[in-house]
């Protein structure tokens, strides 16, 4: 968005919404979509190419089953239809959306997208579970360390409210790695949950291959392999 209005702020925008506003600062054309008609459009074309894309994507998921994508896959091949799901932040909800079960079909899904902070992510999934279903939340290690203090509320919780926290443990922010050269931006770490579970008095279970979920409060932490990962989003670009 930034270089839309700095660096590319002469290139020709057209805009087609129901809103007579862009958010843009720059000149822009304007179009409401009443005025747009689309006429011989191939949508078997279309879901032939997408159908094309989903199974070489799938292939991938075979190729690579200890990378992130193929083990959050996994994870979702563990939910059963009467459990709540809640995605917390960017990642896990690209990953899931792009790689996950697809016939899948779960009561109940929720997030909370923070467009500039993951600070209250954990908060977030307490407040939204459900009293009479699994709860699973799936965040990343750096929001996990962004709500340690969150499951200070879990006793006076419902005792039959069960919450699953799992933990993507890829030792930092891993998406800006395809997005930046500079290593900064990752904010690496050697750490591991283990700890944080037993202070909350939670079982804990480390997984480097996908098991079953528990069925009672717990931290399941998910360790991908970072090698995997790299050359499944390597050959994803391809």
């Amino acid at each position: 968005w930034r270089k839309l209005i700095r660096k590319y702020k002469d290139t020709p925008i057209y805009n087609f919404s129901h809103s007579q506003f862009s958010g843009l600062e720059n000149n822009t054309n304007m179009f409401s979509y009443s005025d747009v008609s689309i006429e011989n459009v191939n949508t078997k074309e279309i879901l032939n190419a997408d159908k094309e894309l989903e199974t070489k994507v799938f292939e991938l998921l075979q190729k690579y089953p200890r990378s992130e994508a193929a083990m959050l896959q996994q994870v979702s091949k563990q939910l059963d239809k009467n459990d709540a799901l809640y995605l917390g932040n960017s990642l896990p909800i690209r990953e899931w959306d792009l790689f996950t079960d697809k016939h899948l079909s779960l009561s109940r899904v929720g997030s909370n997208r923070g467009a500039n902070g993951i600070d209250g992510q954990l908060s977030s999934f307490l407040g939204f579970s459900h009293p009479h279903k699994r709860n699973i939340g799936i965040f990343g290690d750096l929001t996990t360390m962004y709500g340690l203090n969150a499951p200070w509320i879990l006793t006076q919780l419902p005792q039959h409210q069960i919450h699953i926290f799992v933990v993507i443990n890829n030792s930092g922010g891993q998406i800006f790695s395809r997005m930046y050269d500079s290593k900064t931006y990752i904010n690496a770490h050697s750490f591991q949950f283990e700890n944080w579970a037993s202070l909350w008095r939670m079982p804990y279970y480390p997984m480097k291959k996908i098991e079953a979920l528990p069925h009672t409060n717990a931290v399941v932490e998910i360790f991908p392999d970072p090698v995997e990962s790299d050359l499944f989003w390597k050959d994803l670009r391809k």
